[in-house]
């Protein structure tokens, strides 16, 4: 009876010291492919401070946590005295048709919360514009590639200019065939290389350009938080002037 009791004395005051810095809100990952998660780790004691580690997944529910798969061996913690570290993990989350909510249950130490997105969540262009609807122009190819791997229609406005209810920019200049078809109501995101750290909402006589800094679309193709910004700014380019409005 000693040894566990041995154990349990040296482990306790480990799990004590050190603590989990929150995320300001949950991260955000795609499903059923290899994803990385964050862990900020702070050790509040005056001594290092080691600790064996294991992850485990749990899918959240309303009512509880329902652990996926068996706790796996992780790596060894070594935090030196009020040291804080960042530290990752890989993980494949199963398949979900609509953001789930998961835990990551790092040993003894806490939970993180992660919010699981299916990959195709881009297609959400297409419920907003109706088939055939978006077009895109963008000569360096930052944003075919990533839409195409979602399967969204698109017009290439490169080789065809189409009546399109809303149309993504990536240039540095915005196409005259662009602005000529905005003034008359079609909405445009334009990703546009700039300083800026925000965007913002132009009007362009009946239609509506929401300028971007690409800086809030890095990692487009990797994460679903770059995807959600570009699926807000979307909506808002595609809503009618107040004037115009019924």
């Amino acid at each position: 009876m000693r040894l566990p009791l041995l154990a349990l004395l040296f482990t306790v005051p480990v799990f004590a010291q050190l603590e989990i810095v929150p995320d300001d809100q949950p991260q955000a990952v795609f499903a059923d492919k290899p994803q990385t998660v964050r862990l900020v780790i702070h050790n509040k004691a005056d001594k290092q401070m080691d600790a064996d580690m294991t992850t485990r997944l749990f899918q959240a529910t309303a009512a509880t946590a329902v652990p996926i798969g068996e706790a796996q061996p992780w790596k060894t913690l070594h935090v030196l005295p009020g040291q804080t570290i960042i530290e990752t993990a890989t993980f494949t989350f199963p398949a979900v048709r609509a953001a789930t909510r998961f835990l990551v249950q790092w040993g003894e130490l806490g939970r993180t919360s992660v919010l699981v997105y299916p990959d195709d969540l881009l297609k959400g262009l297409g419920k907003l514009t109706g088939d055939n609807s978006l077009g895109v122009f963008d000569p360096d190819n930052k944003l075919k590639p990533v839409l195409k791997h979602a399967g969204v229609k698109y017009a290439d406005f490169e080789i065809e200019t189409e009546n399109c209810r809303l149309i993504l920019v990536w240039s540095a200049r915005l196409p005259e065939i662009v602005a000529t078809h905005a003034k008359k109501g079609m909405g445009v995101v334009w990703i546009r290389p700039t300083k800026a750290s925000v965007a913002y909402a132009d009007r362009l006589e009946a239609g509506r350009v929401v300028v971007v800094p690409p800086a809030m679309l890095v990692g487009l193709g990797e994460t679903p938080s770059p995807q959600l910004n570009l699926l807000r700014f979307a909506e808002l380019a595609v809503q009618l002037p107040e004037n115009n409005q019924p």
